[in-house]
């Protein structure tokens, strides 16, 4: 009878107790150099923002947080980062454990891109406070309409010299 009394103690205690739930979101990923992954929030006025990113295989990457829609990953053919991805990004840290702080100033959609910048193939894991979506960018550009109008014309007129004879017989 005193160990069933003592369990409802010790249980009644655990429910008296305040515990609180650190992270809302959690992400694990393997990622190769340079590569990117982007990531949504939506945040109202006031809302404190903790993103954290753990290596798990010694990586070393770049995170962003954008208040605006990225439509590029400002990462160079060379292996760099585009200079114009500090001016538009509202906060970034890079290491091996980057972390982001940041409190809302409006109600919006916020982004968040991870880049590994080195040491990869890599294992990432994206801690946050609050729930993220994952985000995809197109991986092809859309077309120039400047260049698709232009060739279409030059294909159209390679096609007619070569056939010029066919299209005079028939007018005659």
């Amino acid at each position: 009878m005193r160990f069933k009394k003592l369990i409802i103690v010790i249980f009644t205690c655990f429910l008296l107790l305040p515990y609180s739930v650190v992270f809302a979101y959690r992400n694990v990923e393997k990622i190769t150099d340079l590569r990117s992954a982007f990531f949504l929030v939506n945040l109202n006025k006031g809302d404190t923002l903790i993103v954290t990113v753990d290596s798990l295989e010694g990586g070393n990457y770049a995170l962003f947080l954008f208040d605006k829609r990225p439509e590029e990953t400002h990462v160079n053919f060379d292996g760099t980062l585009d200079p114009a991805i500090y001016s538009e990004s509202i906060q970034h840290s890079q290491g091996k454990k980057p972390i982001l702080k940041y409190t809302a100033e409006e109600n919006k959609i916020y982004y968040i891109q991870l880049i590994l910048l080195s040491g990869g193939p890599d294992t990432y894991i994206l801690e946050s406070n609050k729930e993220l979506s994952r985000y995809y960018l197109p991986q092809l550009a859309g077309y120039n309409i400047e260049i698709l109008i232009i060739s279409t014309l030059l294909i159209a007129s390679i096609i007619f010299i070569m056939n010029r004879k066919r299209f005079i017989k028939r007018e005659i």
